[in-house]
């Protein structure tokens, strides 16, 4: 085995570790524990849902800078950079605990914000670091491994959290999950100073416009980037729009808010593996039509729950399932595609600018959402069939005839992905 292979074995083996530590916090802003950690603190729900949004604006703002000082002083480098900011950001979740409530909102503002800057300063070279350490014929394999792997450990993590909420659903409970996920992050610092680091730097130093310019000239990478905005800003907010759904109007405990949580990772998991399949056998077209009118079936269910066979808790339970598989199956296939598309020159910037476009997308849909519901542009409380329905669903209704008609822009994905490419496991895949 030449010495390259075994930096490589190494790595992979670090990087899922790495993970299954660094990306709890990240869960536990979707499996409805930060919905009920503010909304403890005394939050409304519009100042829930906007102060949720903060994170990914912050990171849609500066990734792109950060990428593009990461391919010139190092990729690793700006990685712990970000991690010690989410370190301190943590810390300052406990403290937000401790705050009159007066000031807790602008307290948690400033903490999301200082998160932000953090993921974007680790998430904008995390693909461009790994890259060389996945040989070409592994790297469907792996991804799948490593996503199935940090989310059966954010199930077993979400478990806990339900027990202990159940246990007591008293402010000391929060606060010790918060003191938790700031220990799991210095875990998760440890671990990636530990990750092999062969990515090349850029020595010649060219102006990051002319940089953007000439990546938004590569043949369909612009295209790329326009339908995951599009994406985004359809389904972005999903998750804290039915946390909120579920706590404000149907009467969910916290505790079962998380668990609500625990089924969307664990139909995630499922929606990996299919995932991957599907694209390899069918590409990345296909899978996402079928996204697309899942979504919309899925948020047809959530606004028809009347009807639905079951109590509200199971009902929910297999409908956040659902969506999480769904999600990670067009995660998969957007994901390969992000990495055929996003050129080796500098690699980080390229692959952070794809992102970017994500991020703008569910930055809008949260700010846009928090707004309307602040706003009151919907009514509190409507029906339709003879349904019970509140302003979430009026929501619902728009995202979901916005994702049928964004099918559409389907035809900005450019499928550069040949089919059965990367099937996990198989010899000669990309």
């Amino acid at each position: 085995m030449d010495e390259l292979r075994v930096i490589q074995k190494k790595g992979q083996r670090v990087i899922i570790f790495t993970q299954c530590f660094g990306l709890l916090p990240y869960l536990c802003y979707y499996n409805g524990f930060m919905l009920a950690y503010m909304s403890k603190l005394g939050l409304a729900g519009d100042q829930v849902l906007l102060l949720l949004g903060i994170p990914t604006t912050i990171a849609a703002i500066c990734s792109i800078p950060l990428a593009y000082l990461g391919d010139y002083l190092g990729i690793k480098q700006m990685g712990v950079i970000g991690i010690v900011g989410s370190i301190l950001s943590f810390f300052l979740f406990w403290l937000c605990s401790f705050l009159p409530q007066s000031i807790t909102f602008w307290g948690l503002f400033f903490t999301l914000c200082l998160h932000g800057l953090s993921m974007a300063s680790t998430g904008s070279g995390w693909f461009a670091l790994l890259r060389p350490l996945i040989a070409k014929e592994e790297r469907g394999w792996f991804f799948a491994k490593l996503r199935v792997s940090w989310q059966v450990v954010g199930v077993i993590v979400g478990f806990a959290i339900t027990a202990l909420l159940k246990r007591g659903n008293s402010i000391n409970t929060y606060q010790a999950v918060v003191l938790g996920l700031f220990f799991a992050l210095i875990i998760h610092l440890l671990l990636y100073k530990k990750i092999p680091d062969i990515t090349e730097k850029q020595t010649k130093k060219e102006p990051i416009l002319k940089v953007l310019s000439w990546l938004i000239s590569l043949p369909e990478y612009l295209a790329f980037g326009v339908y995951l905005l599009f994406i985004a800003l359809c389904t972005g907010s999903f998750p804290w729009l039915i946390g909120l759904l579920e706590k404000e109007h149907l009467g969910f405990s916290d505790s079962n808010l998380i668990s609500m949580g625990i089924c969307m990772s664990m139909g995630s998991i499922a929606g990996f593996y299919f995932g991957g399949r599907l694209v390899d056998r069918f590409g990345c077209k296909p899978v996402l039509i079928l996204a697309h009118l899942s979504y919309a079936i899925i948020l047809t269910l959530v606004i028809l729950r009347a009807f639905l066979p079951f109590d509200s808790i199971y009902n929910f339970g297999l409908i956040n399932a659902a969506w999480g598989l769904v999600a990670a199956a067009a995660g998969i296939a957007l994901t390969s595609e992000t990495m055929v598309l996003a050129p080796i020159k500098n690699q980080a910037l390229a692959i952070s600018l794809l992102g970017t476009f994500s991020q703008i997308g569910i930055a809008l849909s949260a700010l846009f959402s928090a707004k309307l519901v602040s706003i009151g542009v919907f009514a509190d409380q409507w029906s339709l069939f003879g349904c019970d329905l509140y302003n979430y669903d009026a929501l619902f209704f728009l995202i979901t005839l916005a994702t049928i008609l964004f099918l559409v822009t389907l035809g900005l994905v450019p499928s550069v992905l040949p089919k059965a490419s990367h099937l996990p496991g198989q010899p000669g895949s990309h």
